[in-house]
């Protein structure tokens, strides 16, 4: 299962989230997003633990709303990721951040960048893809979007 850590502010970001989501079911791999999955009852606590605790990769999806005011759940996931040793753990940047900004745990991951005005959204997939299932990616010239598998 994927694990995926991100602001739902900007609408856009949230939106953006939601369609990685369906890209990477189509890809079949489970996918965990809080909206779908907390309902208002629920203990969000647990329902983060239960979630990290089963899954075998996590997306941090970074903007610059989520590093400055969700830092508490932020700080809490990435615990709960740091002690599932075999999860893969893919960085996402959404807007430019740096080694200030991320901070000392994502400073220490492999970063990939994926702006919205992003002109090869298929071969920022692909770097994703291959960051969840330990792939190498292969050259860069091969990540274009001509070059990217259609499945997905």
């Amino acid at each position: 299962m994927v694990f995926i850590s991100y602001s739902r502010l900007p609408e856009e970001n949230a939106e953006f989230v939601r369609q990685l989501a369906a890209r990477l079911r189509a890809a079949n791999f489970e996918v965990w997003l809080d909206e779908e999955r907390i309902s208002v009852a629920d203990n969000i606590q647990e329902k983060i633990v239960e979630a990290i605790s089963s899954a075998d990769a996590a997306l941090f999806v970074v903007n610059s709303r989520w590093l400055q005011t969700d830092r508490d759940f932020i700080q809490f996931e990435i615990s709960l990721v740091g002690d599932q040793r075999a999860a893969r753990r893919v960085v996402v940047l959404r807007e430019p951040a740096g080694v200030k900004e991320l901070g000392p745990y994502f400073c220490t991951l492999n970063r990939m960048e994926w702006y919205p005005d992003d002109p090869q959204p298929d071969a920022r997939f692909w770097e994703i893809y291959c960051g969840i299932t330990g792939t190498p990616p292969g050259p860069r010239r091969s990540r274009s979007h001509s070059a990217s598998p259609r499945r997905w």
